[in-house]
């Protein structure tokens, strides 16, 4: 038997319909789903984030820096 003759036109078009037929319902999905998928990484990584500053010991004590305000005449303010 030959395979080739095994194939038709309208069966062609038949598979590739019901392709095109999922591929129109799951693109959407694909495009909706998306930010969610984002924004579930971002808050993983953020509660990561606070879980590790939790854990971490306070082994650099914190410096306060003293801001002055310079000022002169007729010129911005500049902190330092």
């Amino acid at each position: 038997m030959n395979n080739a003759s095994n194939f038709s036109f309208i069966g062609i078009l038949s598979g590739l319909n019901k392709t095109l037929g999922v591929a129109k319902e799951v693109i959407p999905l694909i495009q909706q789903t998306k930010p969610l998928i984002n924004n579930v990484r971002t808050a993983y990584s953020l509660i990561k984030d606070v879980n590790l500053q939790k854990t971490l010991p306070e082994v650099i004590p914190k410096k306060e820096v003293e801001k002055t305000i310079v000022k002169s005449s007729n010129s911005p303010q500049f902190f330092v």
